[in-house]
């Protein structure tokens, strides 16, 4: 209960009978040291609180740079086997003598691999290829319409 004590200052108190007799026990404390207290364990609480917080921010942290490192090694991983790929493809076309070439329609661009650009004697760095330059290159005879007929 809340009240008055004979000091005139606000407590709070507990009162309890003692068994077999007219008497009463009576614990109080001042309100004063109880809102300290109070405080005291609020403060202590939110201390916690903000420890614990600061934990699974940290324990987030972790978590989202081991996922981005295991995305940056796949990423790695993926790149070293396409250039892998890219090397024996440029290998096995040297082998061959053989060569690819693409053609982007939008732009008009057009891409010869290295192997093209032997095959034809050509400096790379003198030429660029459009999509008829394969056929003007050709050592094939070109079919008109009179040897067609």
């Amino acid at each position: 209960m809340e009240g008055i004590d004979y000091r005139g200052v606000r407590v709070l108190a507990a009162i309890r009978s003692v068994p077999d007799s007219p008497w009463f026990l009576v614990a109080r404390t001042d309100i004063g040291r109880c809102s300290r207290r109070c405080a005291r364990v609020c403060w202590q609480l939110a201390l916690f609180i903000c420890v614990i917080l600061a934990g699974i921010g940290g324990c987030l942290f972790l978590l989202l740079r081991q996922q981005r490192m295991r995305l940056y090694r796949e990423q790695l991983r993926t790149l070293e086997a396409l250039q892998e790929s890219e090397r024996r493809l440029s290998e096995a076309q040297k082998m061959a003598q053989l060569g690819h070439w693409d053609w982007d329609i939008k732009t008009g661009k057009v891409v010869w691999s290295d192997e093209v650009y032997k095959i034809f004697r050509i400096n790379p760095k003198n030429f660029t290829p459009h999509i008829d330059s394969i056929l003007e290159l050709s050592p094939w005879p070109r079919t008109t319409n009179a040897t067609r007929n």
